[in-house]
């Protein structure tokens, strides 16, 4: 078995690496972060802009970690800490697939299910990409899985393990007990009887695991605290302008949530696809994956073994999560968190359906849907590598570049949506929407929330910064939404276009996503 655990990591991590070497992806929010780890590296704080303590950043482990590598890689930081980054994160996925072995043991999984769920796992173009992209989704697989396998030792979980899974969550992302509350939720309603000794001892173990477990994050709470003057991360201050919650809407969405999955009004056809794949451009190529989503959302209602209908009720919870309670959609960093636990919920039901029956089609049906996973990854890398090289390097990166060449000063101000390679290659104080790196944007739309003033003019308008930079659309949108903000108070400086450079081969799917970070304009304040 150790052969085996050895082998399966070796191809896992070999995957990983060899998904980065070809597409070089670097996810535009890694600069957001790396930013803040950079200057704490070399000694200007953990903090985005010189001289402001703004939380810039949500996930310790991925700002941390990279703060370290360029601490100790200072002759060449910037690819130092990318690659050893995305080296610790392949052998982090490594680990993921011997624990998926041990949970099919656990499960007592047919040899065939085991294989296919390593194969769905490691030809996932969302859990391969941002595993290398520079995002923390390994920790976020490795610590859910991690429960999973505890949970599915049911009497025999221990504390010990529940504990590093809940820390590990915990600084991985601030939302991390959310996934292991719904895990937890959905376990004890399919699985506790409170008539039966299990129970009781089961709920203790879960309240000290999590006791334990808070104790173990205080001191990054304390930390923070004491030197942002709140633990909260100014990214979810600045997202939470964005939405008003109604409780009894959200109650309503939460029953509709069922109906929409079954009529394709959801993000179920995003888990098995690349990065904003909605945008256009991939066609049909999503229907699989969206009909393996939405089954697994609602297979708890069917009659499956109960880690199945508990793994798909956290799906459901999961989704209704995403889209209505933190806003972050479809964002294509946040559905690993799912994505995992659906290919779970498809192993178990596979494993159910073919255990019971045997039928051949049962047996091509588990056999494709990796294949097909395995199409989109090829297809998606190379959608990647284009974007890497044409997109991020050839348009954003030099933006940001153009804009530190023109400044006057690193004191400028310049106002984007997208902050990443633009916000850290210029160096200027950005005013980024909705405000990740800017307090002034935060407090801006905390004064507008509830209003129509929530939107790129108003906060341009009132802020007023010596660069803005907006795609096309952006500016149509800002023209509407403040008659003559522009023409009046901005000079067009500068049209950065690289839609020539886009490949036009059929097998490049996604074109609509690369089409619409391919043209910027940029605009200076006039005196």
């Amino acid at each position: 078995m150790k052969r085996t655990y050895i082998l399966l990591f070796s191809i896992s991590f070999s995957i990983c690496i060899i998904f980065a070497l070809l597409t070089d992806h670097r996810w535009e929010d890694w600069y957001i972060t790396y930013r803040a780890s950079k200057n704490l590296a070399i000694g200007n704080g953990l903090t985005f802009t010189v001289g402001e303590r703004v939380h810039s950043f949500t996930s310790p482990i991925n700002t941390l970690l990279p703060a370290l590598f360029a601490y100790i890689f200072k002759s060449n930081p910037d690819e130092f800490a990318i690659w050893l980054y995305r080296i610790v994160n392949s052998i982090v996925i490594g680990f993921c697939s011997v624990l998926i072995f041990k949970i099919s043991d656990s499960l007592k999984l047919l040899s065939t299910s085991r294989y296919i769920f390593i194969g769905l796992f490691l030809t996932n173009i969302l859990i391969i990409d941002n595993s290398i992209n520079g995002m923390e989704t390994p920790y976020m697989m490795f610590f859910l899985l991690f429960i999973i396998y505890n949970l599915s030792k049911n009497e025999d979980s221990q504390i010990n393990l529940f504990v590093v899974a809940f820390t590990g969550l915990m600084y991985t992302r601030p939302d991390g007990f959310v996934y292991a509350f719904f895990l937890l939720f959905s376990y004890s309603l399919f699985h506790l009887n409170f008539k039966k000794e299990f129970c009781l001892p089961f709920i203790k173990k879960i309240f000290i695991a999590g006791a334990i477990s808070i104790l173990l994050y205080l001191p990054w709470t304390i930390i923070t605290w004491l030197y942002y003057g709140t633990p909260i991360p100014n990214t979810v201050s600045a997202k939470s302008n964005l939405k008003v919650y109604e409780p009894l809407r959200l109650l309503l969405d939460f029953f509709i949530l069922p109906f929409k999955l079954i009529i394709g009004k959801s993000m179920a056809h995003q888990f098995f696809m690349p990065g904003y794949a909605y945008v256009g451009g991939w066609f049909k190529l999503g229907f699989p994956g969206k009909i393996v989503s939405t089954f697994a959302a609602l297979a708890f209602l069917l009659p499956f073994p109960k880690m199945a209908k508990t793994l798909s009720l956290s799906v459901l919870f999961g989704i209704f999560y995403l889209e209505y309670v933190s806003g972050q959609g479809g964002m294509p960093w946040y559905l690993p968190n799912l994505t995992i636990q659906i290919i779970a919920v498809f192993v178990l039901a596979w494993d159910y359906f073919y255990s019971k029956y045997n039928f051949k089609i049962i047996l091509i049906t588990g056999i494709l849907f990796p294949v097909y996973s395995l199409i989109i990854l090829f297809l998606g890398g190379y959608q990647m590598r284009i974007q890497q090289v044409v997109i991020e390097f050839g348009n954003r990166k030099k933006i940001g570049e153009w804009l530190k060449a023109n400044s006057t000063s690193e004191k400028s101000t310049v106002f984007m949506e997208c902050l990443g390679y633009i916000g850290y290659y210029s160096g200027l104080k950005t005013y980024d929407f909705p405000g990740m790196s800017s307090l002034e944007v935060v407090k801006t739309l905390k004064e507008f929330k509830g209003t129509k003033k929530v939107n790129f003019a108003n906060v341009i308008d009132k802020l007023r910064p010596d660069w803005v930079v907006l795609r096309p659309l952006e500016i149509d949108t800002v023209q509407k939404q403040v008659p003559g903000l522009l023409t009046s108070n901005y000079k067009l400086q500068k049209v950065f276009d690289v839609r020539k450079d886009i490949p036009s081969n059929w097998y490049l799917f996604g074109k609509e996503y690369l089409y619409f970070d391919a043209v910027f304009y940029v605009y200076k304040k006039s005196n």
